[in-house]
């Protein structure tokens, strides 16, 4: 088992009105998506691009209307319960206790966050992948994207793309220091 989560075709359409007034957009498009125990992926996009519903699908507390997803080699939901945690930056300044079982590590919206802790935030990514823990980002910034993963990838139409304007190499990169990248994020180095 060397996949923390593995997404496939997964695809999310969202409809509103009632009767012959219908109106639908379709978020996500046969996204695939792999995960590597000890590795951080950030998803970046512009407002509405589709990250949260990746993440709370990858969480499994969005149902996709196609496609299959597991967490730690299991497709129950049971699995997305013991295996990922959700967490939604702009919502706390430290990090939750994390159960003992998770294994996956979902991150929305670090730009939201106030402050000057994208180190701290740094450390903890760091600390859960040396733990052999998988983190995934989404972010509507490239610059924290670049800062806070080792791999980066741009959603546009519903679908991933390789961050083909970024300079810096992804595969086997570790996580990078932030030093040169000013964000305002405070996280804290939770205890586990």
């Amino acid at each position: 088992m060397s996949l923390a989560l593995e997404m496939c075709g997964v695809a999310k359409r969202y409809v509103a009105g009632c009767g012959g007034c219908l109106a639908s957009v379709t978020v996500l498009r046969r996204v695939d998506l792999a995960v590597r125990f000890g590795e951080t992926v950030a998803v970046f996009g512009p407002t509405g691009a589709g990250k949260s519903t990746l993440l709370l699908a990858a969480a499994g507390l969005l149902a996709p209307d196609r496609g299959d997803i597991r967490w730690c080699g299991d497709s129950s939901l049971s699995a997305a319960m013991r295996c990922a945690m959700y967490h939604f930056a702009a919502a706390r300044a430290e990090a939750p206790r994390v159960p003992p079982e998770t294994r996956l590590h979902l991150v929305d919206d670090p730009d939201a966050l106030a402050g000057s802790g994208a180190a701290h935030l740094a450390r903890w990514i760091t600390r859960r992948c040396h733990a052999g823990e998988s983190v995934l980002i989404g972010t509507r910034c490239r610059a924290t994207a670049n800062a806070l993963a080792s791999r980066v990838l741009a959603l546009a139409d519903g679908a991933l793309h390789a961050d083909a304007t970024s300079s810096t190499p992804r595969v086997a990169e570790a996580t990078r220091s932030l030093a040169r990248t000013p964000l305002a994020i405070e996280w804290s180095d939770g205890a586990r």
